[in-house]
């Protein structure tokens, strides 16, 4: 701190008061007030990361998507392309199909646990319900829905509820079919066949040297879905 100069011994030098705190006050110029200045409100900013819209696809347009897919050849198989035909979101129809190439079951969405009252759908309906599916792997909910209330007049179920008994209760799920001919295990033919084999397997026949194999094309007569129900883990299989 600099020592503040108290008392002058050295006469040449003369103090004077310049002024006093009054005249310095008194002249003093008025302090200016700062006005504080109101800012228009900024504008709020577009937001441009609105949430996601999400659509809501029913089991017919899965199970359409999954069908297109399987008729296209191996090398065409585009989901993209094919999800842009159909209006569905590509990447949706790309999960659908990686779950069918993983799992060989159609993509259904995932009902909750129903809860409430207890369920009418007791083991008799069960029953004729897995029946028709064995009779029949490729009815539809709505064909099997007709024929349990017409067996069992006092069971009201929806058409909900049955598509999730069928899939949670009686563990069924819909893939893509194996198709066979009836006739291939007829014991008719297969009686036959034998009789040709036991005929023709003590002589000189050599499929390698001396058979002449003409090829075929098979045809199906009726046109079938490219779905089918059966349990899980096991084989769809359609019978033609």
């Amino acid at each position: 701190m600099e020592i503040v100069l108290t008392e002058i011994n050295d006469p040449n030098i003369v103090l004077e008061t310049i002024t006093s705190k009054k005249q310095y006050l008194e002249n003093k110029s008025p302090e200016k007030i700062k006005q504080k200045i109101a800012k228009p409100p900024k504008a709020k900013k577009e937001d441009n990361n609105k949430s996601t819209v999400y659509n809501l696809y029913n089991d017919n347009q899965r199970i359409n998507f999954i069908s297109k897919m399987i008729d296209l050849p191996l090398g065409s198989r585009k989901a993209a392309k094919v999800a842009r035909e159909l209006g569905i979101n590509v990447r949706t129809a790309q999960r659908w199909w990686s779950h069918y190439l993983e799992t060989e079951e159609l993509p259904f969405k995932k009902t909750t646990r129903i809860t409430g009252r207890h369920s009418q759908f007791t083991e008799e309906p069960q029953r004729f319900v897995k029946q028709m599916v064995v009779d029949n792997p490729q009815t539809t909910v709505d064909e099997v829905l007709e024929n349990v209330t017409s067996e069992f007049k006092d069971l009201t179920i929806s058409r909900t509820q049955l598509h999730h008994h069928m899939k949670n209760t009686l563990n069924l799920t819909v893939k893509y079919p194996t198709f066979e001919t009836i006739a291939r295990n007829d014991p008719d033919n297969l009686e036959s066949r034998f009789q040709w084999f036991q005929l023709y397997k003590d002589t000189d026949l050599d499929y390698l040297k001396n058979c002449v194999f003409i090829d075929e094309a098979g045809f199906h007569i009726s046109m079938k879905n490219n779905w089918a129900w059966s349990e899980k883990g096991t084989q769809a299989i359609v019978k033609t």
